[in-house]
């Protein structure tokens, strides 16, 4: 189940990316976009194993990682397609791409 804190993190990441208050960079891999804040990084990852279409995937992951001005994750959220969030995490990706 992800935490609630998580869920308005989200949100309200949606709502600043389509304002244009925040601007998404693609990381290296092709499917994850970052932003920074303060120092410390967001970022939004997409990992399917279908070659279906993104809204018709049941077998995806959307994670998000929270990540220190070190460069290292210091926490993690992994929603499967089957819970709560995973929607809105998926809307996240999409605005951020």
């Amino acid at each position: 189940m992800i935490n609630n804190n998580y869920l308005r993190l989200i949100d309200k990441l949606i709502d600043a990316t389509k304002e244009n208050r925040i601007n998404w960079q693609q990381t290296t891999r092709d499917n994850e976009y970052q932003i920074e804040i303060n120092g410390y990084s967001i970022a939004v990852l997409y990992i399917s194993k279908s070659p279906f279409s993104i809204d018709l995937d049941k077998t995806a992951t959307c994670t998000i990682s929270l990540i220190n001005e070190e460069g290292v994750t210091v926490d993690t959220c992994s929603i499967s397609s089957n819970e709560e969030g995973f929607e809105a995490a998926v809307t996240l990706y999409k605005e951020a791409k």
